[in-house]
């Protein structure tokens, strides 16, 4: 088995950091949109103690995962570089949402449970892992968009 290539012919290193570069920037646009939007109407500011609070839980757990994917990166252990994003990622959303609306909490856990489900069939992480990032923040995108950002009067 090589792991430098995946199931599907991509070469796991470009591929990987691409990826998750792209992840990461859409992610955090998205995230700042929405927020700036919503303090915006409700006139408050989006930097607050509460907004510090959040991204400094959220990013602690997200920098640990990051060197201990590099780490896994330069012993050649591709294979679980997918899955363990996950499960860190998970771990941010979990101790970032003390200080946010509870769902962010059952999204880490969602998270958490599929990289684990990841670190056990390793020859599906891109899949898992797309699903994860994809599937999973889209759903809670648009959970999140219905129960509190869209007005009763939108159809």
């Amino acid at each position: 088995n090589d792991y430098n290539y995946s199931n599907w012919g991509l070469k796991l290193i470009p591929f990987f950091t691409i990826a998750s570069l792209i992840v990461f920037v859409l992610a955090s646009l998205a995230g700042l949109f929405f927020t700036y939007r919503r303090a915006n109407l409700a006139g408050q500011k989006i930097w607050s103690p509460i907004s510090k609070r959040v991204v400094g839980n959220g990013f602690l757990a997200m920098l640990a995962g990051a060197f201990f994917c590099l780490a896994l990166m330069t012993r050649f252990s591709f294979d679980l570089i997918f899955p363990t994003s996950l499960v860190f990622y998970g771990l941010a959303c979990v101790n970032a949402s003390k200080y946010t609306v509870n769902d962010i909490l059952y999204l880490g856990i969602c998270e958490i449970v599929l990289g684990i489900i990841g670190l056990f069939t390793t020859e599906y992480g891109i899949e898992i892992w797309a699903i994860g990032f994809g599937v999973l923040h889209i759903a809670y995108g648009i959970l999140l968009y219905k129960k509190y950002e869209s007005s009763p009067t939108e159809a």
